[in-house]
Formats: structure tokens, C-alpha cells, sequence
């Protein structure tokens, strides 16, 4: 069934819904669509919650796509809920807010804080410290490791009660970042600190990507000791080799 008219004005392809989305409108009409092809067999009442995601996975699994809960411009279109704009969406930038971090070496810890916020989960920068054995600063503190980065993300979402799935890959293009954020994922990127990001000594850091612009090839990111801010993709190559990080790309999901 393809719908058409006023009630898919708002499923564009800058919408992604998952559990915990407030968009009720949106919602509601993911779930008449899903109903309609039997999907779903509750009340449309607009609320993403369990059975709303158990559908969205079925009817993923279903048709090929990635089981992962989100419904995003992939499985709105198979949906025929998307309203495709007349040109490409080359900009977008997630509503994630910045965040400092405490000390020198809490950058890591403050990273995680973002990523899990984007998936509705809030933890508190302390207890990220204590399960992302983040030391106090010193001059000797290593801060967080990507080992610790990992066990502590997937421990942090535990305690409240989330199975996340955490993916670690190597930086390969813009189009990568896109494909990530156009399914409404923030990511975490470790590497070293450079001059085009503002910094005159050289150490270990965590940023936070939340957008990209295709046509001025740059992105737009969280860096929780230099704030919000655009800088070119190159640079953020030039970050990442930096530090020699390998997989240095964090992306978690539900």
C-alpha cells in the first residue's frame, strides 16, 4: 500500500523513529502502516514502545533489511510511508547537545554519556568514570582506553536495563558518516588532537559526530573541551590517523 497526501507530510527522510521517540504523529502512522500490512495488531495510540518496536523488527526482518528497531528512510520507504523531497538530502545534524567534560580526562566518558542519550539512555558522567575505569586527572592517567570505552558503554546501558550492540569500525569516508547518521546513530571517533581542531598540544581524545553537509565536505561535532562545531572531513581524517587508532569509529545501537 503506498500512502499519499497530507498525513506523510512529516515522514521525510531526515525521520527516524525507534523506541522512546516522541514524534506521536510520525508514530502513528508507522503504525497504521505496519497494521495495515499486518505488522502490527495493537492500538495505534503514536507511543514507540515494546510492541511497536517487536513490529518494526518483524517487518525488517521480513523484508531484508537491518534488524535493529529504527524506522528510518530505508523502512519508511519499503513502508510507502516516506515522502521523498524533490532533491537529496545532503545535510543533517541529529538534536544531540554538547557536553564539557569535567577534567583532562574525562573526554571519553562524556563521549559515551552522547551516544547513549542519543539512544535514550542517560548515566551520569561519574559512574561512566568508575565503569570506563577512567582514573582521576594526573599527569600519568591514561583516561579511557578503547577497551574500557567498549566494556563500559555496553555495562552503563546494562544497569538500565538496554542490551546495546556496539560496532567499532575504521574511518573510511563521508558517505560512511552519512549512512550512519541518516539512521539517526551518533558516533564516537578516537583519536589525537590537532591544529585544524583547535589545539596546540598533542594528546589522546573522544569526539562525538552528529552531522555532515555532503556539499562542503565537513561535519558537525561534539568536542567536550572545544564545544560544538563544523570541520572539514579532512581534518577529521587527519585526526583519527593521528593517534594510529585502529576501528577508531564507535557506533552502539539497540
Amino acid at each position: 500500500m503506498e500512502y499519499k497526501g497530507d498525513d506523510i507530510m512529516a515522514i521525510t527522510e531526515k525521520t527516524v523513529l525507534f523506541k522512546g521517540s516522541k514524534e506521536t504523529e510520525n508514530i502513528k502512522i508507522l503504525q497504521k502502516a505496519m497494521k495495515d500490512q499486518k505488522y502490527y495488531k495493537y492500538d495505534i495510540d503514536g507511543k514507540f514502545l515494546d510492541e511497536t518496536d517487536k513490529s518494526v523488527r518483524a517487518f525488517q526482518k521480513a523484508k531484508g533489511l537491518v534488524v535493529d528497531g529504527r524506522a528510518g528512510p530505508i523502512t519508511n520507504k519499503k513502508l510507502g510511508i516516506l515522502k521523498i523531497s524533490a532533491t537529496a538530502v545532503d545535510q543533517k545534524v541529529l538534536n544531540l547537545s554538547y557536553l564539557g567534560q569535567p577534567d583532562m580526562v574525562t573526554c571519553g566518558c562524556v563521549t559515551a554519556n552522547r551516544l547513549l542519550a542519543n539512544l535514550g539512555i542517560s548515566v551520569s558522567i561519574e559512574r561512566l568514570r568508575t565503569l570506563m575505569k577512567t582514573k582521576p586527572m594526573s599527569a600519568s592517567s591514561p583516561g579511557s582506553t578503547p577497551e574500557n570505552f567498549k566494556s563500559g558503554i555496553i555495562a552503563a546501558a546494562k544497569e538500565k536495563g538496554k542490551n546495546i550492540n556496539f560496532l567499532a569500525v575504521n574511518l573510511e569516508s563521508l558517505k560512511q558518516i552519512k549512512n550512519y547518521i541518516d539512521k539517526g546513530l551518533a558516533l564516537g571517533l578516537h583519536g589525537g588532537t590537532i591544529a585544524c581542531m583547535d589545539y596546540k598540544n598533542y594528546y589522546g581524545h573522544y569526539i562525538t559526530i552528529i552531522g555532515y553537509d555532503m556539499a562542503k565536505n565537513m561535519v558537525c561535532i561534539l568536542d567536550s573541551s572545544r564545544g560544538k562545531k563544523w570541520v572539514s572531513y579532512a581534518c577529521l581524517k587527519q585526526f583519527q590517523e593521528r593517534r594510529g587508532a585502529v576501528n577508531a569509529l564507535k557506533i552502539i545501537y539497540l
